[in-house]
């Protein structure tokens, strides 16, 4: 079985480090994957190079996981690091990219493209239902 994102129910944060308060351009829901427009840093919202609410293609820099679910301008908890559970499929170990299925601020096990930072590690699989995301830090060196 594939790692799979939560179909009902949703993610939820076990634990997060270093939370910060964030405001939101676009909406987001727990555990999505939060990313910076790389033309425009006022602009955060969930990673998704296809789906990044603008008129050209702008690349998502990830950088947080939301800590909870939010709207376009709220004001939300977010994390560098959080062990996120909800998710069917997964394997300790295995690693995660930004997924590239149009669904915004989701996870998969399949490399998201060579563009921008689709191609980064943004966490590990911890058991079938965990994954320790921590897209604010550079650290494939570990995984």
């Amino acid at each position: 079985m594939a790692f799979t994102e939560p179909t009902s129910g949703g993610r939820v944060i076990k634990q997060g480090i270093l939370p910060c308060r964030v405001t939101l351009a676009r909406a987001c829901k727990c555990g999505d994957i939060l990313g910076v427009a790389e033309d425009n840093f006022d602009d955060l919202g969930p990673s998704d190079s296809h789906v990044n609410g603008h008129a050209t293609g702008v690349t998502y820099v990830h950088r947080l996981v939301a800590g909870e679910d939010g709207e376009a301008a709220e004001v939300i908890t977010a994390y560098p690091a959080a062990v996120v559970g909800g998710y069917t499929g997964g394997a300790l170990g295995t690693k995660l990219y930004c997924a590239e299925n149009g669904t915004d601020g989701a996870i998969s096990e399949t490399v998201g493209g060579d563009t921008g930072d689709n191609a980064t590690i943004i966490g590990l699989g911890l058991s079938a239902n965990d994954a320790l995301l921590y897209p604010g830090f550079v650290v494939d060196v570990i995984a």
